[in-house]
């Protein structure tokens, strides 16, 4: 048994529904991240709000804690065929990327232990865009299927805002925006600016996580020029409206609604 699920009285059915979606997404996981979790994975069960959430430790030891409250449906997690897959495999997702660590990285854990970590420290869109990648990719339902995301990319690319220094820009994706998606710039935005090559680029996201683990922790774009042959990520989000709008929204139907 490779995830060892606790949780207090009263909750064992949403323990047995996480332990299912866990040991279902683990080895796709695993292999999408080239990189074996570790041999025992604690997850935590609890009810202390009311608000669905998660969380992962991967220091000092690995570790998830899930809340055992289904998505609100004010926000854009409200779509989902099943909230426990997506909120297990999202964290699920984060536990194996930030345990990465290759090259000196490997060596400096040898000696210094759990903390050597560089996935940990890439940038909020990186790391949170391939855990809503992956939820929506082996799950059902997922952030990247929201109906509140397709009216946002909609809508900006409607308007031209995807490329505006009015709306957002890709060195504010970690801070957010005053207006939507505000606190889930980083979650959206960043599944978007992750998928957009992915059809030139089978699993980039993986790909990028795979490689960061080796690298200068801070040079995101060097790890996509190694994984893409040269694209910079300012060059794909350059180029985002124009694909959006080609390969999605080119034949609108109906009139045009201000946002």
């Amino acid at each position: 048994v490779r995830v060892h699920v606790w949780t207090p009285t009263g909750l064992d059915a949403d323990a047995e529904r996480a332990l299912d979606a866990l040991e279902k997404a683990l080895p796709e996981l695993e292999k999408r991240m080239s990189w074996k979790a570790p041999a025992t994975i604690d997850v935590i069960v609890m009810d202390p709000t009311d608000s669905a959430n998660g969380l992962t430790m991967n220091f000092p030891n690995d570790f998830i804690e899930l809340f055992a409250s289904p998505f609100g449906s004010d926000t854009p997690l409200a779509y989902y065929e099943n909230w426990v897959n997506e909120i297990a495999t999202h964290e699920l997702t984060h536990l194996i990327a930030n345990d990465t660590s290759l090259g000196n990285y490997a060596s400096l854990r040898s000696i210094f232990g759990s903390w050597v970590k560089p996935n940990g420290l890439q940038p909020l869109w990186l790391s949170e865009g391939l855990a809503v990648f992956e939820e929506t990719s082996l799950t059902g339902g997922g952030r990247g299927r929201s109906p509140l995301l397709e009216a946002l990319l909609r809508e900006a690319v409607i308007q031209h805002k995807l490329d505006a220094s009015d709306y957002t820009s890709l060195d504010r994706f970690n801070g957010g925006v005053p207006w939507w998606p505000a606190g889930n710039t980083q979650y959206l935005l960043g599944y978007v600016i992750l998928s957009l090559p992915t059809k030139e680029i089978p699993n980039l996201p993986g790909k990028i996580s795979y490689e960061n683990a080796s690298t200068w922790i801070f040079a995101p774009d060097h790890v996509l020029r190694a994984v893409s042959g040269g694209l910079s990520w300012a060059d794909v989000w350059s180029g985002a409206e124009t694909k959006l709008l080609n390969e999605r929204y080119l034949e609108r139907i109906g009139a045009d609604l201000s946002c």
